[in-house]
């Protein structure tokens, strides 16, 4: 058993919601969503990554109800643990969440969605893979576009 849902248990805490570090985009309201998701326990929510075969958010209530198991085809592991434990998987997908970040490419190619003042923006920034911009996406401030050698996403996100 992984020890931060061991320790919330012992403190009585009735949900955990693990997220990977590598997911430069999520929003407040994406977290929300994953909890609106919950049922009553014992219950589990999982976004799954991009390709289909990590984890990107696993919520269970209770936080021990079986380890966590992240790495290679962990989504397709917690929905085994899930249906060994006798609990109906709710599965979310969420294009913000999905989106990890694994090769300095991939930064790249996210470069128009991060928002001013995010580490991950200002990490890329003081590196030169971004350049500072001006360009505001649905009323919210776009701070960086790729630079010239890297390619932007087709469209304007967060």
């Amino acid at each position: 058993m992984d020890a931060a849902s061991s320790y919330c248990a012992h403190w009585r805490v009735n949900s955990l919601l693990r997220l990977p570090i590598d997911i430069p985009v999520v929003e407040a309201e994406d977290i929300e969503a994953i909890f609106d998701k919950m049922d009553s326990a014992p219950a589990v929510v999982i976004v799954p990554s991009r390709d289909g075969t990590g984890t990107n958010a696993l919520l269970r209530n209770p936080p021990n109800l079986f380890p966590s198991h992240f790495g290679p085809n962990s989504f397709a592991l917690h929905l085994a643990e899930a249906e060994r434990c006798g609990v109906r998987a709710r599965v979310l997908r969420n294009a913000r969440i999905e989106l990890d970040i694994d090769e300095l490419d991939e930064v790249r190619s996210v470069a128009g969605l991060l928002r001013r003042g995010s580490a991950t923006a200002k990490w890329a920034e003081d590196r030169g893979i971004l350049r500072q911009s001006t360009a505001i996406a649905d009323g919210k401030d776009k701070v960086f576009a790729a630079s010239a050698s890297a390619k932007a996403p087709e469209s304007a996100g967060r």
